[in-house]
């Protein structure tokens, strides 16, 4: 039987995060470098496949692909959204790539922004902060870039016993952040028949600020074909 994550104590809390940001950071690192996708690195540690969202090209504009029949192939944008399940309580991250040996400058630029957008929500991050704040202050940075309408999602979501839970990080939710949530901050830009790009990381509220608890850089990585 689950307990409410939420009354759980920090340190516990915090362990269940760490534990499985190791096995999502392992297996991404992974899945980017060899654009393959094995299960055995995190069933061999205890914890389960949660989901896993893969995009090449231009599948990647879209915020949650499915799976089709696309091969990736040379001079393609990469996103992987992916997280697994450690003793009932779930993962969460995206990271992005660039599959070739020669980035489309604009990929480049745009990665740049989508960074830039969840360094901003980042600084304003702290309790007592309304999440509408921290959806405003990651959303400015992509329409003051003039891709305003290419950020169609929430900028994130609580992540407790569900993937997806209070508190929602909305244009219209005034609720107020407190010490203790876990939250994802995740802005993207997604170009239609081009790429699209989203960076995630997971937070936990502390006293004085956000404490990153996603275990891998945010760099957008190259990739050399092989």
């Amino acid at each position: 039987m689950l307990v409410d994550f939420n009354k759980l104590p920090d340190t516990s809390r915090i362990w269940v995060y760490q534990s499985n940001r190791k096995f999502t950071a392992q297996e991404l690192e992974y899945i980017t470098a060899k654009t393959r996708y094995f299960l055995t690195q995190w069933t061999a540690h205890g914890a389960e496949l949660e989901f896993c969202i893969v995009g090449f090209g231009a599948n990647s504009a879209f915020p949650h692909h499915h799976t089709g029949t696309d091969v990736l192939q040379p001079e393609m944008a990469v996103l992987i959204d992916s997280g697994c399940r450690l003793n009932g309580y779930p993962s969460d991250m995206t990271r992005c790539a660039w599959y070739g040996d020669r980035p489309d400058p604009k990929f480049t630029q745009t990665a740049g922004i989508v960074e830039t957008a969840l360094q901003a929500a980042l600084t304003v991050v702290k309790p007592g902060m309304a999440c509408c704040e921290v959806d405003e202050a990651a959303r400015g940075v992509i329409e003051a870039a003039g891709f305003g309408a290419a950020f169609p999602h929430r900028t994130g979501h609580g992540l407790g016993v569900d993937v997806h839970e209070p508190p929602y990080i909305t244009a219209s939710n005034n609720q107020r952040l407190t010490v203790g949530n876990v939250f994802s901050i995740e802005p993207g830009i997604y170009l239609t028949d081009s790429f699209g790009i989203r960076l995630e990381d997971i937070v936990h509220l502390g006293p004085i600020g956000p404490e990153i608890l996603s275990g891998l850089a945010r760099s957008v990585l190259q990739i050399a074909p092989r």
